[in-house]
């Protein structure tokens, strides 16, 4: 039933910048009313600090780290909609043909003392026909 099963990591990762010299991107869930640009998937997963917690299910373009830039109030290219939003969503997703459980979630400070958050998704991979296996001794086979 379990045999030959094997667990698959692919971590996330992503930083606050800074833009500009006084604004800077923050990491929080992102609010349909005020955020420019929302992207396709689930914001439900996420926490109030905009990631998401560890030990839940996630599947195909949600979002597992929200953040948000500000909108440069010089560039009046949008025209009107930059009175009514004032950020612009630039989430992670995760990628549109996996799922998981997220794995662990670490948030710290990198060396430049921006704040910087890394993500794992664990996944098991079930063997299927065509599969190749090695013992360490270097003796391969397929199912």
């Amino acid at each position: 039933r379990g045999l030959f099963r094997s667990l698959f990591f692919r971590s996330y990762s992503d930083q606050e910048k800074k833009v500009g010299l006084n604004y800077t991107e923050v990491f929080e869930k992102p609010f349909q009313q005020s955020t420019l640009r929302m992207k396709h998937g689930t914001y439900d997963k996420l926490d109030e600090d905009g990631i998401v917690a560890p030990g839940v299910r996630v599947s195909g373009e949600d979002i597992i780290i929200g953040k948000t830039a500000p909108i440069d109030q010089e560039n009046q290219d949008l025209g009107t909609r930059t009175t009514v939003h004032q950020r612009r969503d630039i989430s992670t997703p995760l990628r549109s043909t996996e799922n998981g459980i997220i794995d662990q979630v670490i948030v710290t400070v990198n060396a430049d003392n921006v704040k910087y958050v890394k993500v794992r998704v664990r996944t098991t991979k079930i063997p299927q026909i065509g599969d190749k296996f090695a013992s360490r001794h270097g003796q391969k086979g397929t199912i």
